[in-house]
């Protein structure tokens, strides 16, 4: 009888201790991965082509000299493996590759919203892939030239690694396409043209979780 009673009692000591060290263990994981995580990240833009199109315009597509971007980052992590949020983006000497050195390079404002999955590989890396939708604008300095306007969507993979569990770096490669259109303005009249302009790039960025 006595047997059977200890045994009882470990048996549901037993049980009481790894509920709580369960329950522990959840604290510390919730405490080990932070909600929310804001980044930045520069950009290079080694090539993209821009295509015109509509209008009184004679279709066009010419290949994009080098760009230059920088993107910030604000995302919520919904679970551990998927993180939702904004990425805006800048990118300078938006202009043709084989432009003069007299004519004025654009500038692109991407206001993307982002969804991202991540995937573990080891303690501290992780590796991502994101889906970035949004609105575009070509901020035009031509004379006659409305910026040009429309939807863009992006993607993106890449990793990041933990320098601790607060900060981390992030390397990552992408491609942007945005669906633009613009109005012109020749003297006393006026038409609607149609501007494609797509870009891959390659990223390294840092951020911080909390």
């Amino acid at each position: 009888m006595n047997a059977r009673f200890t045994f009882t009692l470990g048996t549901l000591g037993a049980l009481a201790s790894s509920s709580a060290f369960a329950e522990e263990g959840a604290e510390l994981a919730t405490h080990a991965t932070p909600a929310m995580r804001v980044s930045a990240q520069v950009e290079v833009l080694p090539f993209g082509s821009a295509k015109t199109s509509g209008g009184q315009v004679t279709p066009s597509s010419t290949d994009t000299a080098v760009a230059y971007g920088i993107t910030g980052g604000f995302e919520y992590a919904v679970t551990r493996y998927l993180s939702v949020g904004a990425a805006p983006r800048l990118v300078l000497n938006v202009t043709p590759k084989d432009a003069s050195s007299m004519d004025k390079a654009e500038k692109e404002l991407d206001l993307r919203a982002v969804v991202r999955g991540h995937y573990p590989i080891s303690p501290g890396l992780e590796v991502f892939g994101a889906v970035m939708p949004g609105y575009s604008i070509v901020l035009s300095s031509t004379d006659g030239v409305d910026s040009s306007k429309g939807f863009g969507i992006g993607g993106a993979i890449g990793a990041t690694y933990d320098l601790s569990p607060a900060v981390f770096l992030s390397g990552e490669v992408g491609y942007q396409r945005a669906f633009t259109s613009t109005t012109v303005k020749v003297l006393s009249q006026s038409f609607n043209a149609d501007l494609d302009v797509s870009y891959a790039h390659v990223a390294l960025g840092a951020g911080t979780r909390f």
